[in-house]
């Protein structure tokens, strides 16, 4: 099966810039040709040989049976080193999302829905990111916390894309066969997280507080979601590891005829 497998990689229809252009980069290194997904062009899901859904916007939460909330006090909870690193964060974050997560996506959800439910059932590989990985979940009938900063009482609520946040991860799951750690460093740049586990799915890595950080489907070749952005972590091969792993993968997919 010649040439370079076709990953579709989902973004805002505004902004992303950043995370497309990082995640772009590391699958071009290991031979595929990423093409990206938005709400602003018609999408034929059978045409590619892996996904990646990508960070940005909070999901509807009517998706899972929720109303939206309006507080948004975390910024309250900031360190003093989050402050100093807040100019670095904004930078990024501008380029790499619309201008406000809280602002739902309905058009993206249901683009990236669709998408998911394409991967799982055709066994394609997929990697989601941050809001990826909480759409699969969502997929798979799960449900969100919405707001977690109330699951930081011995620790602060970390703001970073620095790896400084510890996880934990069974060693017996598809995430460790890839990362070859069953405690590892991440960035953070959620304020949501998995609350009710969605069917089919297992949780392969978490907080010491118990925040979901990754969830795989063991039956499925790839279908990994990560609450953290190895895209900004490229310089570490783990990290790195992710994108090698789906692309190694998507080779043996054959696009399916429309």
């Amino acid at each position: 099966m010649g040439g370079k497998p076709c990953i579709g990689v989902t973004a805002p229809a505004k902004g992303g810039f950043g995370s497309w252009l990082f995640t772009r980069l590391v699958l071009a290194m290991y031979g595929a040709k990423a093409v990206k997904i938005t709400t602003k062009q018609p999408v034929d899901v059978q045409a590619y040989q892996g996904f990646v859904i990508a960070g940005g916007a909070d999901i509807d939460p009517r998706l899972y049976g929720k109303e939206l909330k309006e507080e948004w006090d975390t910024m309250a909870r900031f360190s003093l080193k989050a402050w100093l690193l807040l100019p670095l964060v904004l930078v990024v974050r501008v380029f790499s999302s619309d201008t406000n997560s809280r602002n739902v996506d309905k058009d993206r959800d249901a683009l990236e829905l669709e998408i998911i439910a394409h991967a799982f059932k055709h066994r394609v590989p997929l990697l989601g990111i941050c809001r990826g990985m909480q759409l699969m979940n969502i997929y798979r009938k799960g449900t969100l916390h919405q707001e977690i900063k109330d699951f930081y009482v011995e620790s602060p609520h970390l703001t970073t894309l620095l790896p400084r946040k510890t996880i934990y991860i069974d060693a017996n799951s598809a995430l460790y066969g890839i990362l070859g750690h069953e405690r590892y460093r991440v960035n953070s740049l959620h304020h949501q997280s998995i609350d009710r586990l969605g069917e089919g799915l297992r949780k392969v890595a978490w907080e010491a507080n118990g925040i979901v950080q990754a969830i795989e489907a063991p039956e499925h070749p790839l279908f990994i979601g990560l609450q953290w952005h190895p895209e900004y972590l490229l310089q570490f091969a783990p990290q790195r590891a992710f994108f090698f792993r789906l692309v190694a993968l998507a080779k043996h997919v054959t696009p399916r005829a429309t």
